[in-house]
């Protein structure tokens, strides 16, 4: 019977492929073309009623919900400030950050401490520091050490108060 550690790297092979072949398949099948039309589209008319209050709210939705399923903060960010003025779309941006890092803390924080133990290891010094420092959490918003989810998911699961990550998160979010 293979180890355990063998099982998780088979498995992770596995999910990768199932996404690539997913990928594969959206791309031979989704016209780029079509799909960039329909998005600037979508831009433009998000452009028009860039004065109504909606509009702001349902970019703000968009961007949460983007940032919760994966998409990179970046695109979030740039995609914001495309959609709604520089002005507006990075004060929105900047809502929808600290919003979806909330989130994403809480489920993070639903995975048990034992089960996070088992999965991150026994990270006592990390956690403690964690805890801690409202700069370590800016420092690993602002270094690309892992991507926005992940290190939102992480810091749930290692119980770090969510007052002091909500503050380090819109430390090294902070524009300029």
């Amino acid at each position: 019977m293979p180890s355990p550690r063998a099982m998780r790297v088979a498995a992770a092979v596995v999910a990768l492929a199932v996404v690539a072949t997913i990928a594969l398949i959206v791309d031979r099948h989704v016209a780029a073309d079509a799909w960039l039309a329909r998005l600037s589209a979508a831009i433009a008319t998000v452009q028009a009623t860039n004065a109504n209050a909606a509009a702001t709210a349902l970019v703000l939705a968009a961007f949460v919900a983007a940032t919760c399923l994966g998409c990179p903060i970046n695109l979030g960010i740039a995609a914001c400030m495309i959609a709604l003025a520089p002005l507006r779309g990075c004060t929105v941006a900047f809502a929808g950050t600290l919003a979806s890092a909330a989130i994403l803390h809480a489920l993070g924080g639903l995975v048990s401490a034992r089960r996070a133990a088992r999965w991150f290891g026994e990270r006592k010094a990390l956690r403690r520091q964690l805890r801690r420092s409202v700069v370590t959490v800016a420092l690993a918003r602002l270094l690309p050490v892992a991507p926005y989810v992940v290190v939102s998911l992480f810091a749930g699961a290692m119980r770090v108060p969510r007052g002091r990550y909500l503050a380090g998160t819109a430390l090294g979010m902070a524009p300029g």
